[in-house]
């Protein structure tokens, strides 16, 4: 029954302000009722045919009173749990639609604590428990009533009661685990994170210069991941810095987001901060993570190999790194160089015609070579004369190296 707030019955709710709704040819009585935020009316009790034992009902009307046929197809959902009967005492109704009775199931003659989830169309939810419903002995061989239920805001499922213990009745309290967030943290994509023990290396950085790295957080829970919030700390904190947070909710199952940090160290050394990754997946909250970089001097050789950082970290794809000694390879390019006799058609001195220089009326090639110590610093190469085969046209530019230092020579070309 509906009424006004003057205590007359409201005749806008089924023109009477009265529903009386049969489920079965027995009894069939209402204990409970939940408003959901749409103005839509739960109502949960038990449904017993005659004859037979009774089984968790549950009805959902539309705010005028009738019954609301896209729950179930019908309107009502009845539920066993067993022979013995079933009785729904309290219901509430989530945020997200999913709808918890609770009550009691009759099993081997005495009373269990039973509850029942359903999704917002009165199917079973089959993530809660594997079937959509659970019972729960307090004591065995007495009678175990559950009367109300309630949802705490991280999805747990808190049920209370009573337990008969011979002539006399106990308080009882049960909670369930319900949905949860559960966390999983990737860098990168793939490769899991593990709480506590996890660190990522953004490697070795020239100061000044940055690196990033791109986190993947997943949901494998069945609640949403809410309150996603990063704090950096430790001893280089301030060479760290998250430059795209990540977003919330993150649906469960199999939701995601990702957040990026970057590595910007403004002095050499070795650096170590702390991520703590805040959220509402309950035992690991926060996420921690340890991240690492090396900062280097651009014009520094750390690795005492003749070779600036800076020059080493541009060769990178050549073999060199900053921090490892790469005398061998230095040798190997001095000796052999990287360009072959065949190369030098890629650097196309042979397949344009020469412009004409129109204040001269002359055509010239210029060809200069530079040479340097660490591929930072360039000079130009003196001191040589230049030959001519007649026979070919070809000109020769010979020179020896400094034998006192590793040497590289680049050629480069003008026209007129």
């Amino acid at each position: 029954m509906r009424y006004n707030s003057d205590g007359s019955l409201d005749t806008n709710f089924n023109s009477t302000g009265k529903v009386v709704t049969p489920i079965s040819s027995g009894d069939d009585v209402a204990f409970a009722l939940a408003l959901q935020s749409d103005g839509k009316i739960l109502v949960a009790g038990y449904a017993q045919p005659a004859g037979s034992n009774g089984d968790f009902a549950l009805l959902r009307y539309n705010a005028n009173g009738s019954l609301d046929t896209s729950f179930n197809g019908t309107g009502k959902v009845i539920t066993a749990f067993n022979v013995g009967g079933a009785v729904g005492n309290s219901v509430v109704v989530r945020s997200d639609g999913k709808i918890v009775v609770a009550g009691y199931a009759v099993i081997g003659g005495t009373a269990d604590f039973a509850l029942a989830r359903y999704n917002a169309d009165g199917s079973l939810d089959a993530t809660f428990n594997g079937t959509g419903k659970v019972t729960t002995a307090i004591r065995s061989g007495y009678g175990d009533i559950a009367q109300a239920v309630a949802l705490q805001s991280d999805g747990k499922i808190v049920v209370a009661g009573y337990s008969v213990s011979g002539s006399a009745n106990d308080f009882v309290v049960v909670r369930y685990q319900g949905d949860a967030a559960e966390i999983v943290v990737e860098q990168p994509a793939g490769t899991n994170l593990v709480d506590g023990s996890a660190s990522v290396a953004f490697g070795a950085v020239l100061t000044g210069s940055n690196v990033s790295r791109t986190f993947t957080i997943k949901n494998t829970g069945n609640a949403d991941l809410v309150g996603l919030g990063i704090i950096l700390d430790g001893t280089a904190a301030a060479d760290f810095a998250v430059i795209a947070s990540p977003t919330a909710p993150v649906p469960g199952p199999n939701g995601s987001t990702m957040f990026t940090v970057r590595f910007a160290p403004t002095v050499a050394g070795v650096k170590t901060a702390a991520l703590h990754l805040a959220s509402s997946d309950s035992d690991e909250n926060p996420f921690d993570i340890t991240v690492t970089g090396r900062a280097l001097a651009p014009n520094a050789d750390d690795d005492g190999d003749g070779m600036t950082n800076a020059a080493e970290m541009s060769l990178a794809s050549v073999g060199f790194d900053p921090l490892v000694d790469s005398t061998a390879l230095i040798t190997l390019l001095r000796n052999n160089g990287l360009y072959r006799a065949a190369d030098m058609q890629n650097l196309a001195l042979g397949i344009p015609l020469l412009e004409r220089n129109a204040a001269t009326g002359q055509f010239r090639l210029s060809i200069g070579i530079e040479r340097s110590a660490n591929l930072t610093t360039w000079q130009s190469l003196t001191g040589f004369t230049p030959t001519y085969d007649s026979l070919t046209g070809k000109i020769f530019l010979d020179f020896a190296p400094d034998a006192n230092n590793a040497q590289f020579y680049r050629i480069f070309g003008s026209k007129p």
